[in-house]
Parts: C-alpha cells; structure tokens; sequence
C-alpha cells in the first residue's frame, strides 16, 4: 500500500483584511495551537447502557466538500468499529433502496430512520452533520511596499453530532464543536511546512469528545467465524523505536485490522506469537518481505507478518511511499510503523489497522481496484476500509482451504475462481488475463528454462485452464510481458477467434502490434477495446 502526498497551501492578505484573520506565530519543531471551539456538549444519559448496544446505524449528512465526505463518514465509522459495535453505513443503505433524506435537521432525520423497515436492526443512530472550510493563519510579514502578511490556509471542521435511541425521543448523547488543522514546521526548515490532513481533523475529534463512550460488551457470536492465526516478526527498528510499548501497540493494531475484517468477512485475526526479528529495516520493505519469506517459508499453517519502522516517516510525514507488501498466496506479509507528526501527544493506531488489513488482504489474492472507496485501492490517505465485491468474492474463495493447501494448489483455486468471476458476475471488468499471467510465471518461471523458450511454460498454462480461449489469451499475455512480440500475437489473435468477447486480449494485440511497430493495426485493436480499458489496472505497478 502507498501513501498519497498532502497538498500544503500557502497565502497572504493585505493589512486591510487583518482585522478577518487569526495570527499565531511560528512554533519550532511544535504545532501550532489551533483553536477548537466547543458549541454544545451534551454528556452520555445518565444511566444508559450504551456498552449493551450492538448494532449502530451511522449517518452523516452530505457537506459540499465531495472529497471529504467519505473520508469523515470513514472516520466516524472506524471509531465505533474499534470500540467492538457492528456498523451499518446508512448512507450507503440509502442508496441501495433508492431511498432520500430531506430533513434537515439531527431529530427529525432520525425520526425518519426509525421508520425505514431495513434499518429495523439497528439499536441506535449516529447522526452527524459537519463543513470543512479553512481558514488563514498568518506566519510571517512581508514589510514591503505592500506589506503583506504571508501564510497557509488550513482546514477547519465543523460538526453537530447527536446519538439517538430507537426508543427515546431526545438524544442520548451529542456535541457540537469547530475543530481548526494543527500546522508543523521543522526546526531546521529543510522540510515543507505540514498541515494535517482533514481526516486527521476528524478523528482527533472524535478522541476528543466520544471518549465517554464505552467498549461495547456484548458477546459475539464466534458462529461461522473463522480463525487465521498471524505470527508478527518484530523488526529491530521496531522494537527499538517502542521498547516499552511495542507488543501492545501491535495488539492493538491486529486487534483493529481483526475488527475491519470480521465485521465484513467473518474472518478473525488470532495473534499466536511476537517473534523478535533480528534484522534491521533499512527503508527497504521488498528486502525485509524477501528475509521473512526465507524464515517462514515452512509455516503453511499461518500468515507471517512483518513489522518494521522506518524513522525518516516522522519528519516526513508527507512522502509516505511505499507502507507495506503482502505477497499473494504465500502467506507472507510486512508493514512499516506510521508515526504520528511530532509533538501530536497520541498515537492513532487505525493507519497501521488499515495497511495491515490491505496486505493480509493480499495475501488471499485481493488485487489493487481503481475504486477509491475500497480497502484494495493502492494509495492510503482516507481511511477507506471497506472491502469492495470483487475482492469480497476472491477473499472469500481462498480462505476455505488456504491453509490445507500448498501455493500451486492456491494458485489454481485462484485461477478458478478469477475465471469464473470473468464469465459472471464481473465480466469484462477486472484484468483477469494479466493477473494469470503474472501469478503463474513468478511460481513456475524456472520452466521458462532460457531465451526465448517458453513451451514448458505454456503446457502448464494450458494445464491449468481447461478453457481453451482463456489458456491461449495467458499465455499470449505470458508472451508479450517476456517481450515475446511475434509469439504473443499469434496467442492472442487465435484466442479472439475463440472468443471475441475478451477486451482485454484485444488490448493486449493493440500494444504487441505498437511493439512490432505496426501502427495501422495497434490503432484497430486499442479503438475496439477502449470502452473496457479504464475499467482495468494493466499496469504492473497498480496492479498487486
């Protein structure tokens, strides 16, 4: 999983429009004490059993700010999720019965829900309304002829939240509270001044005024849930980094990632060890994958998850690249530690959650999807959870027999079921071809003796795909990712003639020809499957 980049902003005013702006001066190697606003608070009622609840509906009303208003509804999720509750996204549930709020107002929207029959599950509400705008805080005078005040603009949160009983009329609970972005700035100044991002905003929000809410206490029923014992090997970066703190901090973290998973996969993570690591991370996650690979090639019986830190991210919180790797259907997965920016005093451990849930994902043959609202989109950055269908659907498929398996057995279930999700329920929609092809070279490339030599190869593909127009599009694609020009061609042009209907080998025929330098003919076939194409991540560096 990679991290996107914070945009900062900067801005100045004249001296006409001071009186309209906040000032602070610049704090060293400190953030900046932004203000917060408190509208209203009202505490938990008296005497209710919150902790006794299980099922919470959450709805957030939908602000201008599209972007954002996501990334908010998944913070506010998460933070209920990590407290043990169900969720159910009542936006989302909106939209699959067609159905509309107009109410305006936090009561009468929950007037509203209790009369929805498919929410008739739920035991409470959670409904929050909230703005993002910013506002200008200036950090320097330019005393030139303009005299100018030169700064940043940075986010400020507004929210109204209540909570309401299915039974009582007046919330149970609520708040109102504006919430402004802490800047950071380096002493040394080498370093981009940093801004939180907006979530950050959000969830250091909810830390703040829904701590009263307890853990909840009802028991889960474990029917139907299965167990995936995890061992976590500790890098020493790690240890070194938390050396009172480091096996609860990953407790923690496995707990939250269990949580995300269970609740959409009923698939729990069981923690069987805290093994310490006796390598050193050097800002290299492939080489430590490479190392925990070697050390637990022989556990078929459990996942292996690696644990590392990389110092640099705390003073470059920004650039956050590459977070973790988790190698399909080997049973191996690392992650790197995200800290916090300096000086924020807490450690929000829903980051380190999601990657680790990303990579464990993985594991199982989850592919990178270009919905930005799905767990499997590459980049982090809006504490997207969610498991999107497809990935669901391969989940699903490998984890009945994962462990009573060896990985060439795994690889075949998967070429299974990734075919048979191609000829149903996601057809033409997924780059089915290209995952094949690369899963059953990187297992049985050593039968791609030499040169140009790729027979071998190709019988076990064919071995493996009964199917004769899919066997001949992988290895086609095979052909073509060997730089096999000609031999790629000619796979791919006798599996259209089988099955036209496979966009995807069309593609493919258009860049071999591009290759040959045929351009008449790479233009007929990308013109012919361009409707299919952005619907798909070819790209070897989205794609796992």
């Amino acid at each position: 999983m990679k991290s996107k980049n914070a945009d900062t902003c900067w801005g100045s005013i004249d001296l006409s429009d001071l009186l309209r702006i906040i000032t602070v001066p610049l704090l060293i190697y400190v953030f900046y004490s932004c203000s917060t606003t408190r509208l209203h608070k009202s505490d938990l009622k008296k005497d209710y059993n919150f902790e006794e609840k299980n099922q919470i509906g959450i709805y957030t009303t939908p602000s201008k700010n599209l972007e954002f208003n996501e990334a908010y509804s998944n913070a506010l999720q998460l933070y209920f999720l990590t407290k043990g509750y169900d969720i159910i996204d009542i936006n989302f549930m909106l939209q699959e019965y067609s159905d509309l709020i107009t109410e305006t107002k936090l009561r009468e929207i929950a007037e509203y829900l209790r009369t929805r029959n498919y929410l008739n599950s739920n035991d409470i509400f959670v409904i929050s309304e909230f703005n993002l705008d910013s506002i200008f805080y200036a950090t320097a005078l330019d005393e030139g002829v303009n005299k100018n005040y030169i700064g940043y603009y940075v986010p400020r949160l507004s929210t109204n939240l209540a909570i309401f009983d299915r039974s009582i009329e007046e919330p149970v609970f609520s708040y109102g509270a504006i919430d402004t972005a802490k800047l950071y700035s380096p002493h040394n100044r080498k370093y981009q001044t940093l801004i939180e991002f907006p979530w950050m905003v959000a969830g250091g929000q909810f830390v703040k005024y829904l701590d009263q809410l307890p853990v909840c206490s009802v028991q889960k029923n474990t029917a139907g849930i299965r167990k995936f014992k995890v061992r976590f090997w500790v890098d020493e970066s790690y240890r070194n980094a938390f050396p009172a703190e480091w096996q609860e901090r990953i407790n923690r973290v496995a707990l939250f990632a269990s949580d995300i998973i269970r609740n959409q996969l009923n698939i729990e993570i069981q923690i069987v060890g805290l093994v310490k690591w006796d390598s050193k991370f050097e800002s290299s996650l492939l080489g430590s994958y490479r190392d925990l690979h070697g050390k637990s090639a022989s556990n078929f019986d459990m996942l292996s998850v690696g644990v590392t830190y990389d110092n640099s991210l705390a003073t470059n919180v920004t650039d956050r690249f590459f977070l973790g790797l988790g190698g399909p259907m080997e049973g191996v997965a690392v992650f790197t530690a995200q800290p916090s920016f300096p000086g924020m005093n807490y450690w929000n451990p829903i980051e380190e959650a999601i990657t680790l849930a990303h990579e464990i994902s993985h594991c199982f043959g989850a592919m990178h999807v270009i919905h930005t609202n799905s767990l499997m989109f590459p980049y982090a950055g809006n504490l997207v959870y969610k498991i999107d269908n497809a990935n669901k659907h391969l989940f699903e498929s490998q984890s009945v027999n994962y462990f009573n398996e060896d990985v060439s057995q795994r690889i075949q279930t998967y070429v299974n079921t990734l075919i048979e999700m191609d000829k149903n329920n996601y057809k033409n929609n997924l780059p089915v071809l290209s995952i094949i092809a690369k899963h059953i070279y990187n297992h049985y490339k050593y039968e791609a003796t030499s040169g140009s030599n790729t027979n071998k190869l190709n019988k076990r593909i064919k071995k493996m795909i009964p199917d004769s127009s899919y066997a001949l599009a992988v290895i086609g694609v095979t052909e073509f990712n060997q730089s096999h020009w000609d031999r790629s061609i000619e796979y791919l042009k006798k599996a259209i003639k089988l099955n036209p209907d496979l966009p995807e080998t069309v593609w493919y025929l258009g860049e071999a020809y591009e290759k040959i330098g045929d351009k008449e003919e790479a233009e007929k076939f990308k013109k012919k499957s361009k409707l299919y194409r952005n619907k798909w991540i070819i790209d070897k560096y989205l794609l796992f």
